[in-house]
């Protein structure tokens, strides 16, 4: 998992995996699929530039994650910690593995704030 900085839908698309969004007014999390935000090979439109808000609270500031496989995007959705789903990069788990599945979150999410 990585956090989107210089990224654009192109790059999204070249990992395969959904866009990870943290609504920053309430914490809310969820993953984005490709299809839907418009990622496919060429397109360049810098990921910050999209039109997101949280349908929770109505704010329009998110932090943004990429995913290098289907379990770290599985493992976000489901509300474990920014390390906890870096260290799934390399652990070989499947999406479904038990491990993954009865494992509880050890701490909250990282928010950073946007640079102002």
């Amino acid at each position: 998992m990585e956090e989107v900085t210089n990224h654009n839908l192109h790059s999204a698309d070249g990992r395969g995996q959904p866009l990870g969004v943290i609504c920053l007014g309430c914490g809310k999390r969820g993953l984005l699929p490709l299809k839907r935000i418009g990622a496919h090979s060429g397109n360049m439109k810098p990921l910050h530039d999209l039109p997101l808000r949280c349908s929770r609270c109505g704010s329009r500031g998110v932090q943004l994650f990429m995913f290098f496989n289907p379990v770290q995007a599985k493992a976000f959705d489901q509300g474990k910690s920014a390390t906890e789903v870096h260290a799934l990069r390399y652990a070989g788990l499947a999406p479904d593995s038990p491990e993954l599945k009865y494992s509880r979150p050890t701490d909250p999410p990282v928010i950073k704030w946007p640079h102002v």
